[in-house]
């Protein structure tokens, strides 16, 4: 059974019930709830115990935390997975080298100064 954490309510139709009633109220779940039961506790420390001890640590919420690493380009909204093709357009696209902290006119003038070799393979 699922619980409100502002009115206490208790919803046996399961979390989709509950959500919906969270949404029209304003109300929020318990502060410390299990990721996989309904179970909730009065600290941080009894709901981490309690899902350490019975392995309720829930696997695709810890899976999408180590996806969702992205690198953002400073200079445009482009995105990246690696840090160095980051770079690798940072430098391409906008003329600018990460190693020496500084951009650069054109092409030429960024490939005269920095070691393009370090430039690509550099992680901060």
């Amino acid at each position: 059974m699922f619980t409100c954490g502002t009115c206490w309510r208790q919803f046996p139709a399961g979390w989709q019930s509950r959500e919906q009633h969270m949404n029209a109220t304003g109300h929020e779940a318990p502060a410390f709830e299990c990721d996989t039961c309904d179970c909730y506790f009065g600290s941080r420390n009894a709901v981490e115990q309690h899902m350490n001890d019975l392995d309720h640590w829930d696997e695709s919420e810890e899976s999408e935390e180590s996806e969702d690493i992205v690198y953002e380009c400073d200079h445009c909204d482009d995105e990246f997975d690696e840090e160095n093709e980051l770079h690798d357009h940072e430098a391409r696209d906008h003329f600018y080298c990460v190693v020496c902290d500084r951009p650069f006119q054109d092409w030429h003038s960024i490939s005269q100064v920095c070691d393009l070799d370090i430039l690509f393979s550099y992680t901060v």
